[in-house]
């Protein structure tokens, strides 16, 4: 059961993170439009994470680390549960509102 919960709480925190990733405007550069004070008081904004990457590759990633890890340290290999696997990405995503 603690294998379980250390698997869910590292995976939701892995899932959360990955939300705040951003890339970062070239400055200076013609693509990048700065709002006016006007435009910023006249439309409400919502800020759009972009990534580059699925995040099941990324969860799929961090668990074998994780399994990898504790091949090193003579413990078990952790199984991957789909219900807790849900509640982590349902976790994240009400986070990141």
């Amino acid at each position: 059961m603690i294998r379980q919960t250390t698997f869910g709480i590292a995976l939701s925190t892995v899932v959360l993170a990955s939300g705040f990733t951003t890339i970062p405007p070239i400055p200076g550069h013609s693509s990048v439009k700065r709002p006016t004070l006007n435009q910023a008081a006249s439309k409400p904004h919502r800020r759009v994470v972009s990534s580059t990457f699925k995040n099941s590759e990324l969860e799929k990633s961090v668990f074998e680390q994780i399994n990898r890890y504790r091949d090193a340290q003579g413990l078990p290999r952790l199984r991957m549960n789909p219900k807790i696997t849900q509640q982590a990405r349902l976790h994240s995503r009400n986070m990141a509102r």
